[in-house]
Parts: structure tokens; C-alpha cells; sequence
């Protein structure tokens, strides 16, 4: 372990912790970024099919008439959904964590030794994302029940999709549990530092905006002005078009995001267990025997458990009021909204 690395083992505030995690990214940017561009790629790529052949069976004179073609994409759609799942979620994520865990802990590591190296593990890691699955389906069923589910409902999806499905690829990675332990582990980190945790990947998600508005603008531009530019003046040529450069636009901030995404839940990991669990004691411990320390030093080292209880009171009011949040902060949204097409109108 380099004295760099040894450096940043010890709670970090929000802004230590995203600067640690940009000069990470920044250091290793082309194997974290060729990790996911390896898989993002083709497989981007691919989805273009299934669009191109609906477009084709769609009759432009007559649109209820579809032809076999449209119904074969639309098959093709749902084939290649399951493909970027068990790809991207599932080999590319797991690859890409392996390759921030091994780098923050001073070990070199290539693309292709990244997906090596998670291949054993890849099965627990997709049986987890699928237990996760099951469950969003539970939590959208709960939704429906009135009151309580209505107002802590989405405040669960929200922490599940912000929080707990991100960290699951470093404690798979680092834990030796079965998949359902390990998604009961996730949970019980999650709890801990709760509000930290959704706050630091709220910055994440502005970023995301950050990077992702102007691109969806340079699409929006692009498919306007390809009917001046290159003559494209039939709704299916536009529509191929539009098709084409959003596809190749979400590639790009893909790419660029998604390394900086779990560079960033992997600091965050280390973050809680070294305030709850005390792991940055024994890494500096160990650093000053001069033993090397890895990933099996990691998973032999103690785990606390936060709470007997699945959910407690308390945090069905975190979920209540994460849902009031966002209700909030939609009607702000909408009301801005209407407020400047009203503005618009008048002048």
C-alpha cells in the first residue's frame, strides 16, 4: 500500500471525500473508463437494432398499420434490456468496483485483469441484483397501500436506487456473504450514516445533470437540424436520426460518469466502516508492522451490526420525509415551469 493511499484510510468530510475521489478518477481514467466503455459500447451500439427495425414496420401513411418488423424489434427491445443488465449492471459494475477497490489500495490493475479477477463472483453479484429487483417490486406494491405507503413508499425506492443497489459491488467484492446476508449488510451500512449517504449521492446526481443537460441539448439541436443539414424530411428519418445521436450522446456520459459514480461509493464504503466499524485503526496498525494489506485482510477484519431490527420507526420517518423532499422539490420544478411558459406567453 502506497503512503498516498495510507493517507486517505480515516473518516473524510463530504469534501475530502469527493476530492480524494476525483483525483482517483482522474489518476486512473483511462482503465476506469475503458472498463465500462468495453461494455457500454456494443452494447449501445446494439440497441440501435431494435429501434431501426420498429421504425421500418411502422407504415407512415397509415400508423395502426405495423408490419412484422416493428413486433421484432419490440422482441429484440426486451432481449437486449436483459443484456445490458446482466452486462453493464452486472459484469461491467462489478469489473469497474474491482479495478476502485485495487487502486485505492495501491495495486496496479488492467481492464481485462478487472474483469479476470470478478469473473468467480459475478453469479452472487447478479443473484443480489435480482433479490434487489424483487424487492423494488414489493416496495412498488407497497406504494399502494394507503398513507403509510404512499408517504414512505417512495422515499424507499429512492434510497434504494440512490444507496443500497451502488453498494452492493464493493461488499460482494470484499465480504465474503451469501446473497441475501449481503443485502441485509448493505442495509445495515446504509442506515448508519443515512442523510449523509442520500445527500453525497444527491451531488452525484447534480453532477449527472451537469453533464448529461448539455448533451441531451446537443441532441435536441442535432435532430432539429437535420432536416436543414442533410435533407431528412420524412418523421422516420428524423425519428433514426434523433435515435442515433441520443444513443451515442447517453454512451459518452455513461462513460465519463459512471467510473466517477462508484469511485465515489467506494470511498464511501470505507468512509462508514472506518467511523463505525474502526478499519482504518487496523489498516494503520498493520501499514506501521509493514504487513501488506488486500482485499482478504479486509474481509477478515471485524464487523459490527448496527440494529436486530429491519426498519426502525425512526427510519420509516427518514423515508416519509425523503418523499416530502421530493414532492417539494417537484412542485418547485413545475411551478418554475409554468411560471416561465407564462412569462413566455406575455412577451
Amino acid at each position: 500500500m502506497t503512503a498516498e493511499t495510507a493517507s486517505v484510510l480515516r473518516p473524510m468530510r463530504v469534501v475530502e471525500l469527493l476530492d480524494a475521489a476525483f483525483r482517483l478518477y482522474r489518476r486512473n481514467f483511462w482503465t476506469f473508463v475503458g472498463i465500462i466503455a468495453l461494455v457500454q459500447i456494443p452494447v449501445s451500439l446494439l440497441s440501435m437494432a431494435p429501434s431501426m427495425l420498429m421504425l421500418q414496420g411502422i407504415d407512415a401513411t397509415d400508423m395502426s398499420q405495423l408490419s412484422i418488423e416493428y413486433f421484432l424489434g419490440l422482441g429484440l427491445t426486451f432481449v437486449l434490456a436483459l443484456v445490458q443488465f446482466l452486462l453493464i449492471s452486472g459484469v461491467a459494475t462489478l469489473a469497474l468496483t474491482r479495478a476502485i477497490l485495487s487502486t485505492y489500495l495501491g495495486e496496479k490493475i488492467g481492464v481485462l485483469e478487472s474483469f479476470q479477477k470478478t469473473w468467480p463472483l459475478l453469479g452472487r453479484f447478479l443473484i443480489v441484483l435480482v433479490l434487489i429487483g424483487l424487492i423494488t417490486v414489493g416496495l412498488y406494491i407497497w406504494t399502494l397501500v394507503p398513507c403509510i405507503g404512499w408517504l414512505s413508499g417512495p422515499g424507499i425506492l429512492l434510497t434504494v436506487a440512490m444507496a443500497i443497489t451502488p453498494l452492493a459491488a464493493p461488499i460482494v467484492i470484499l465480504e465474503n456473504h451469501g446473497a441475501t446476508t449481503t443485502i441485509s449488510r448493505v442495509w445495515d451500512l446504509v442506515r448508519r450514516r443515512f442523510w449523509w449517504l442520500i445527500g453525497l449521492m444527491s451531488i452525484l446526481y447534480l453532477f449527472n445533470l451537469a453533464l448529461v443537460g448539455p448533451a441531451a441539448l446537443f441532441s435536441v439541436f442535432s435532430t432539429s437540424a437535420s432536416e436543414s443539414i442533410f435533407g431528412f424530411t420524412s418523421m422516420a428519418d428524423r425519428t433514426l436520426i434523433s435515435t442515433i445521436v441520443q444513443t451515442l450522446v447517453g454512451v459518452l456520459a455513461s462513460v465519463l460518469y459512471l467510473p466517477l459514480q462508484f469511485t465515489v461509493i467506494v470511498l464511501a464504503y470505507f468512509d462508514i466502516r472506518a467511523r463505525t466499524e474502526g478499519i482504518d485503526l487496523f489498516f494503520n496498525a498493520a501499514q506501521g508492522e509493514g504487513q501488506p494489506l488486500g482485499m482478504a485482510q479486509i474481509a477478515e477484519m471485524p464487523m459490527v451490526s448496527y440494529s436486530t431490527q429491519t426498519v426502525t420507526g425512526s427510519e420509516i420517518g427518514y423515508f416519509i420525509i425523503l418523499t416530502l423532499v421530493v414532492i417539494l422539490l417537484y412542485a418547485l420544478l413545475f411551478g418554475a415551469i409554468l411560471l416561465f411558459s407564462a412569462g413566455s406567453l406575455m412577451l
